[in-house]
C-alpha cells in the first residue's frame, strides 16, 4: 500500500480537532465554511493517488483503506469506491 497522507480541513471548530489531528501527523488547514469548498481545498493540497473523504461522524473499519487501495490497483476501470 502507498504511504498515507492525512489532510484535515477544519472550519475553526471549537473542539480539539486540530490538536488531535496534529498528534496523528495530519496537515491541518483552516478553511470553510462550505463542506464542498473544504474538500476541494484539501484535494488541492493532496499529493497522493487516492482520495478518501472522511467526516467527523464517520468511522472506518479496520483494513478498509488497504481494501480500497487493493481494489483500485487490481482493476484500472475503478475510479472510485
Amino acid at each position: 500500500m502507498p504511504p498515507l497522507e492525512m489532510i484535515v480541513v477544519d472550519n475553526n471548530s471549537a473542539d480539539q480537532t486540530t490538536e488531535i489531528a496534529k498528534q496523528y501527523g495530519a496537515q491541518v488547514y483552516q478553511f470553510g465554511p462550505e463542506r464542498s469548498a473544504q474538500r476541494n481545498y484539501g484535494v488541492e493540497h493532496a499529493k497522493g493517488q487516492y482520495i478518501l473523504y472522511l467526516d467527523a461522524d464517520m468511522r472506518l473499519s479496520q483494513g478498509v483503506l488497504k481494501d480500497c487501495v487493493n481494489r483500485c490497483e487490481a482493476d484500472s476501470e475503478i475510479s472510485g469506491i
